[in-house]
């Protein structure tokens, strides 16, 4: 007899780093800021820089499966259905006393306060999902579990990003924003395959001949492919897959 489940996951992760040296004059490091001036590209270099990368996965699968067994000690689960996925990603960089170089119209140097850079990519999209559970089981209830699963989601992107730089006004000490470079690329479509897997250990009791209790823990990855699209300059589009790995520890009950 075939089973229907229905699963959320929703997973938020946080990563920060920091360089420089503001005590060391000539500590200085490249930023990913420029400016535009007159058809030419001029590079900041800054004496400090912090940056912080967000990423927000909120995943809902609608699957129906159905159990194979094939022998006592050696069992499949077979699914497919639908799955749903909304990714927020942020990237937020700043940086403190730096230069910029100039360019080979109008070199030289000129000194800024600080620069910032905002971006941000919101991705939401739905497609088909299929895979596997197989089991081996050892003997009083344990049974050693792998599954492989594969989605392929068609949905949009919105993205936006901020470049602004401040200097010193007069009369010290106000500020003034000298350069505010604000670009948006919104509703354009992907699609994106994605591929889970997952190796452990599980046990399972089944009472009163209609319900199952059962404990997993193990190792689960997923792999979003080209799921980077936030853009951090109006020509610069950056490409990466998205990862994610770790201890899955869960309970389960079936009725």
């Amino acid at each position: 007899m075939p089973d229907i489940l229905l699963a959320w996951t929703y997973h938020y992760s946080k990563a920060t780093d920091s360089t420089g040296n503001p005590n060391v004059p000539a500590y200085l490091i490249m930023t990913r800021l420029q400016t535009f001036n007159g058809g030419n590209y001029k590079i900041l270099i800054g004496a400090t820089g912090r940056s912080s990368w967000r990423v927000h996965l909120n995943i809902a699968d609608l699957e129906m499966g159905y159990d194979h067994f094939y022998s006592k000690r050696y069992s499949l689960r077979t699914h497919f259905g639908l799955r749903a996925a909304w990714i927020n990603m942020e990237y937020n960089a700043s940086y403190k006393d730096f230069l910029d170089t100039g360019d080979n119209v109008n070199p030289g140097l000129t000194n800024y306060l600080q620069g910032y850079l905002r971006s941000k990519s919101d991705f939401w999209a739905v497609g088909p999902r299929m895979g596997f559970d197989s089991y081996l089981h050892i003997g009083w209830g344990f049974s050693l579990c792998g599954k492989l699963a594969a989605a392929l989601l068609y949905g949009e992107y919105d993205s936006k990003s901020r470049f602004f730089v401040e200097r010193e006004s007069v009369p010290f000490p106000f500020t003034e924003t000298v350069t505010n470079v604000p670009f948006k690329h919104n509703s354009f479509s992907r699609l994106r395959a994605e591929v889970e897997m997952a190796i452990g250990l599980e046990w399972a009791y089944c009472f009163s001949g209609d319900y199952l209790l059962s404990f997993h823990i193990g190792w689960e990855n997923q792999y979003w492919w080209n799921q980077l699209e936030a853009r951090l300059l109006t020509d610069y589009q950056p490409n990466g897959d998205l990862t994610y790995s770790g201890l899955d520890v869960g309970v389960r009950f079936d009725f």
